[in-house]
């Protein structure tokens, strides 16, 4: 899984280890205590070995393995090996001669690592031949020139290794719509430029030179010099204010177009792509990222060249009044640059770092935010104010350490350029006294307006290499998302029929979200057109895993399902989310009004059909009583409902999509019994002629389903009619039913 440095595999002998018959290598960062250390899981067809140690390197440059450790467990006494997960950290444990013990202990970066050994090392227990999937290898999932993961392991490109051009290149396609705009732009900023050459020349040799020296070619023409003088600063206030009217008028209009490529880049992914991230996070890169790549290209890149334009154009000046002074007044310059390089190199890491904290920090405040009923439950309003202070010190430290760097390494390379300007005076004057090559006040003076003008643009440039490595960064994850491929992809060539039949099947399928932990395991069933399955099972059996996998949400690792004997891989999404609706046990409901919520499901259904979808659902009655009725709204900030009456909500609006197969996930659970009953007679007549799908834990709801399917650990257990498994004196379901119908009774409740 890891691949083991040189000095290691050169030390495996004297540790009685045969290099040549290790299957499996594995690195976690922690020992057991939870202390950093260097561990290494290796595993061959005989024994699990655990070694603890130390690689250091020699003066020659080669590694050395200092071993302090050596623990050897026989695979014949190897039960199980399970990776569990802790907030920041996990654990493998493994079933050694009947007790379970610690096997190793590692934080987050090692734990895709630490499934794989053990998802591998339990077929070396069985004794399975060890077909290792290639996508296994790290030579597929690290970059070889880098050594960071990849992304996307189905896309080999590290974001790291590539080239800012390549990133500035790609990005300069999202701006040709507006090149007319960016023209009239950078036209302003170098009339703004040419203003500000003339105007030192102008105040300077010119006027002293020209005007006031008698012997002048303008001598005394005062009032020339004052109109001229004015005359610049109002075209350079003209070029000013069409500049300000352009950004302003360019940057809604591009940042808008910017964040809409971005969420549409997120919301193409497939839900998988969700689990795995903060929706904090993702919001900060909406938000944050459009308005950086902004700012780098429309108010960096613009004035980039403007300076670079102005630098060249004063520095052939300045070489045109006096050479050698020029030449003097520029030594710092390349000092300056090199400073510039390596200042871009630490901010590049201190914004990704600054990223990744102020990430956390939104997605902690989404999290505390909609979880507020639970923090005050349970008066945890001290401890999320500790989990708070942590987020916010590291992210102001991290900010401060940026800060901090840009200001030194800025302070740094203004002292050089003042430098610059010491040396201009010193010699420059020293000239003037001795009348060196022509050199007069008018022209010093000019000139060191010049040097000034040309420090201008490189403190910009300054500036710039701190926006170029945040930009930088922004682009990255940007194009990392653009590039993800999606973990359910259409068929090119996708079928689209016009009817599609409802009966739905599952053959040998089975589905896993991380490897080596299998949540369906060759799982079989099938619901005939118009009828209707019940699916029971503990939580955490994979139930709701099943009606993801029927509405392509995820893709089964193994087997076929199918709907109206078609494969689902065949046909388009839009066919398959068209002839589906679920309701789930999560109910959700969108910020808008409760009209706008049910109509989501069918945005061109009349009020008439949302009145009469409410009615099925049982949710008419309630709706009608609040203060705007069906124009309430709800959501974060707004109205709130009960669970039942989001349930029931939820219930309307796939009621009204009339779908050929209702998927009803828990769709009751937050309801008394009453109302359940009234929603079950809604139901009984919405699902005639139509295939539904009935995922319940109170087994009452699914008395009329024509067949139960028990899961249990990701299989099917047992299945038949309600009348049949009740007969199954010793079986899952009478025993879950006896339980159920006991605590009921306990509870005074009779159904």
């Amino acid at each position: 899984m890891d691949r083991m440095p040189e000095g290691l595999i050169g030390a495996l002998p004297a540790l009685g280890i045969d290099a040549e018959r290790l299957k499996l290598s594995c690195f976690v960062d922690r020992d057991r205590s939870g202390k950093p250390a260097e561990i290494w899981l290796l595993a061959d067809r005989e024994s699990l070995f655990v070694l603890k140690g130390q690689t250091k390197r020699a003066a020659n440059g080669c590694t050395a393995w200092e071993n302090k450790s050596k623990e050897q467990y026989p695979l014949s006494g190897v039960g199980r090996l399970a990776v569990e997960e802790r907030r920041s950290t996990a654990v493998l444990v493994a079933d050694l001669a009947g007790e379970t013990v610690l096997f190793a202990f590692f934080t987050n970066s090692c734990l895709e690592s630490v499934r794989l050994f053990a998802h591998y090392a339990e077929k070396l227990v069985r004794g399975e031949d060890l077909e290792v999937d290639p996508d296994d290898l790290p030579e597929a999932r690290f970059c070889p020139t880098c050594g960071m993961r990849y992304p996307n392991p189905n896309r080999k490109a590290c974001p790291h290794c590539v080239k800012r051009g390549q990133l500035f290149r790609r990005t300069w396609k999202f701006f040709s719509a507006y090149r007319g705009s960016l023209a009239v732009l950078l036209a302003s900023l170098v009339l703004l430029t040419v203003t500000g050459i003339i105007a030192p020349y102008l105040s300077g040799g010119f006027l002293f030179d020209e005007v006031i020296d008698t012997n002048g070619s303008f001598a005394g023409a005062i009032l020339l010099v004052l109109f001229l003088m004015v005359a610049t600063k109002l075209l350079r206030m003209l070029a000013s204010m069409l500049n300000n009217w352009l950004s302003s008028k360019v940057a809604a209009k591009m940042t808008f177009s910017l964040k809409q490529t971005i969420f549409h880049a997120i919301e193409r992914l497939s839900l998988g792509f969700f689990t795995d991230r903060q929706t904090g996070g993702l919001m900060t890169q909406i938000n944050e990222d459009s308005n950086t790549i902004y700012e780098f290209f429309c108010d960096g890149i613009p004035y980039l060249v403007v300076n670079l334009v102005q630098v060249a154009v004063l520095v052939v000046l300045l070489l045109t009044i006096q050479p050698l002074l020029a030449l003097f007044a520029l030594l710092p310059v390349p000092l300056f640059f090199f400073l510039m390089r390596v200042m871009f190199r630490g901010e590049r890491k201190l914004h990704a770092k600054r990223f990744a904290g102020s990430s956390r920090m939104s997605g902690f405040l989404a999290d505390v935010l909609s979880g507020m009923r639970v923090v005050k439950a349970f008066s945890q309003e001290k401890s999320e104010i500790r989990r708070f202070t942590g987020y916010s010190r590291t992210l102001a430290d991290s900010e401060r350490s940026l800060r901090v760097y840009h200001t030194c390494v800025g302070t740094v390379a203004g002292a050089l350029l003042f430098l610059g300007n010491i040396i201009a005076w010193g010699v420059g004057g020293r000239m003037v006294m001795q009348g060196y090559g022509g050199m007069t006040y008018g022209k010093l003076l000019t000139v060191i307006a010049y040097m000034n003008m040309i420090y201008s643009p490189l403190f910009f440039f300054s500036d710039m290499m701190n926006r170029s490595a945040d930009c930088t960064n922004a682009l990255r994850r940007l194009y990392e998302i653009m590039d993800a491929e999606p973990e359910v992809r259409e068929k090119p060539d996708a079928l689209r029929p016009e009817t599609l039949g409802s009966g739905v099947e599952f053959d040998h399928v089975s589905f896993s979200y991380r490897k080596g932990r299998r949540v369906i395991d060759d799982v079989s069933f099938s619901v005939p057109a118009g009828g209707v399955l019940g699916i029971v099972g503990h939580t955490g059996a994979g139930k709701s895993t099943l009606a993801n996998l029927l509405m392509r949400l995820y893709d089964p690792e193994e087997g076929e399902v199918r709907i109206g004997g078609i494969p689902v891989k065949d046909l388009s999404l839009e066919t398959v989310y068209r002839n589906i609706a679920i309701v789930s046990q999560e109910t959700y409901l969108f910020m808008g009004t409760i009209l706008d919520n049910i109509r989501y499901a069918k945005p061109e259904a009349s009020y008439d059909e949302v009145i009469e979808a409410a009615k099925c659902a049982g949710a008419h009655d309630f709706i009608v009583r609040l203060p705007n009725g069906y124009h309430t709204r709800v959501g974060f900030g707004f109205q709130e409902l009960s669970g039942g009456e989001r349930q029931r909500i939820s219930i309307a609006r796939a009621i009204l999509k009339n779908p050929k197969i209702l998927i009803l996930d828990e769709a009751t659970a937050a309801m008394d019994t009453a109302t359940e009953r009234r929603i079950q007679e809604a139901l009984s007549g919405l699902i005639v002629g139509k295939t539904t799908i009935m995922i319940a834990h109170r087994l009452s709801t699914l008395r009329d389903a024509d067949e139960l399917v028990v899961i249990e650990h990701g299989k099917v257990a047992e299945r038949g009619t309600q009348r049949e498994l009740l007969a199954k004196s010793d079986g899952i379901y009478h025993r879950l039913y006896t339980l159920q119908l006991e605590a009921l009774r306990q509870a005074g409740i009779a159904e």
